[in-house]
This record gives structure tokens, C-alpha cells and sequence, in this order.
């Protein structure tokens, strides 16, 4: 390395960027180096830049033109494969869709009631071969993530669905259809940018499955960023909370 010593928080660093795709500054910080000053984070991901094991660039459209960081190929041959990979997948294809994603990831975390959370990009790199076996069915479902939440002595994967764009009713019946075919999915994770994505959504929910009990619980992600019970409701109304004190 030219100019640093690479730490084990570097390497956490790298394997986090693989994870979310694409991050920001303040976003790393918090993630990576809680106890730094922001001075010093950017200094350190700078380096790793000199290194070449990450990129960055600016997008002034995107989080007020804050930098933006993604991990680099000889990033990921070097620190975070390990040969199992299924794909490599370093690039975003869509910037504030993954944003969102990461951002999504950090408030669930958050919550006493979820244990873990595995990205899309974690599954379809690992989901199959390296993690825990029984995630594998959800990498068919191509889920945006997947958390895991713990109820008293039980433990339910909840995939994770985020929309920030109204889409036509088909393309909501495919999704719910979907999910509802697979028995062993007891939950989904629903967030929405705005109230008539979760409308449209849970209105269909109820409309084709009237008999069947609810599956889907909704959150809008502005609502989310506020709320420090990590609260969701089903098309019923019926609530979830994941941060309990």
C-alpha cells in the first residue's frame, strides 16, 4: 500500500462497499469509522483511492453532489473474494435506487428485532455457496435484501422490496404472486417513496388474496427515517414494530 497501512476497519470498508455498491462519505463514517472525524475518513478513503481499490466521483444531482464511492475490481480480487463468487458485481446501475438500499439497510440494523441483513449483492455473490444455507431459496427471488428478524425464540427471513416509481398493476400482481407462491416466506418488507406506491401495492394485496393472511408489511421510507420504533403496517392495518424498548 502506498501511504497507508491497510486495517482490518479498511477491509470492513471494502466488504461494505461490495455490499451496498455505492456509499457516500458521511454514509462511511457512520458505517465504518463512527468514532473518526469526517477530515479523516475522507482522508483514509482517499488513500484508498491512490491504492486503487476504490473509485469515487461526483454526481451533483445525487446527495447534493457529495462524492461517491464504489469499490474497484482490485478492491474486490484482493480483499473481499474468496472464490466462490457466483457473479461480481461492483458497479450500480441505479445510483439513488442503491442509495436508498443502503440507507434502508442502516435504519433496519438499527432495530433490536433484526439480527442480520444480507444486500442483494451479498446474495447473489454468496448466497448459494458461502452463507447461510438456508438463504439460498431468496436468491431465486432476487429480493432487493433480506433481513433477519427475531421474534421471542423464533427467527424469520423477511425479504426486503424498495420502490421509488408508481409501476403498472401487472407488474405488482407478478411481484405479490410471486412471493405468496412460496410457502416458506412468511413475511415481506415493503418500502415505498411515496403513499401511492404503498397504496397500489397493498390494494392489490388484499384484492387477490383477500382469504389468505397478509404477507406484505408497508413503510414509507421517509416515515421510516423518523420513526424509532421501526414501525410497519399489513393491508389490514395491523402493526409491526421492530424497535421495541
Amino acid at each position: 500500500m502506498k501511504g497507508m497501512v491497510l486495517t482490518e476497519r479498511d477491509i470492513a470498508l471494502l466488504r461494505y462497499l461490495h455490499a451496498v455498491k455505492i456509499s457516500t462519505f458521511q454514509r462511511i463514517k457512520r458505517e465504518i469509522f463512527p468514532d473518526y472525524h469526517l477530515k479523516s475518513v475522507c482522508n483514509r478513503v482517499y488513500r484508498l483511492e491512490n491504492n486503487g481499490l476504490v473509485r469515487g466521483w461526483c454526481n451533483r444531482r445525487i446527495e447534493n453532489g457529495e462524492r461517491l464511492i464504489a469499490l474497484t475490481k482490485k478492491g474486490f480480487a484482493d480483499f473481499v473474494a474468496d472464490g466462490g463468487e457466483m457473479r461480481a458485481e461492483l458497479s450500480s446501475d441505479s445510483t439513488e435506487h442503491d442509495l436508498a438500499l443502503g440507507e434502508i439497510r442502516s435504519l433496519l440494523l438499527a432495530a433490536n428485532r433484526v439480527s442480520t441483513y444480507h444486500t442483494e449483492n451479498q446474495l447473489q455473490t454468496w448466497g448459494k455457496t458461502k452463507l447461510d444455507p438456508r438463504l439460498a431459496p431468496f436468491v431465486d427471488l432476487n429480493c432487493d435484501g433480506l433481513a433477519t428478524l427475531k421474534f421471542a425464540d423464533e427467527h424469520i427471513f423477511a425479504p426486503i422490496e424498495y420502490d421509488a416509481t408508481l409501476k403498472g398493476h401487472d407488474r405488482y400482481c407478478s411481484l405479490l404472486k410471486r412471493y405468496y407462491q412460496h410457502d416458506d416466506v412468511l413475511l415481506i418488507i415493503f418500502i415505498a417513496s411515496k403513499t401511492d406506491i404503498l397504496n397500489r401495492v397493498s390494494d392489490i394485496e388484499r384484492q387477490i388474496f383477500p382469504s389468505n393472511e397478509p404477507k406484505f408489511v408497508y413503510a414509507l421510507l421517509e416515515n421510516l427515517r423518523q420513526d424509532a420504533q421501526v414501525s410497519f403496517k399489513n393491508c389490514n392495518g395491523d402493526v409491526l414494530l421492530l424497535n421495541q424498548c
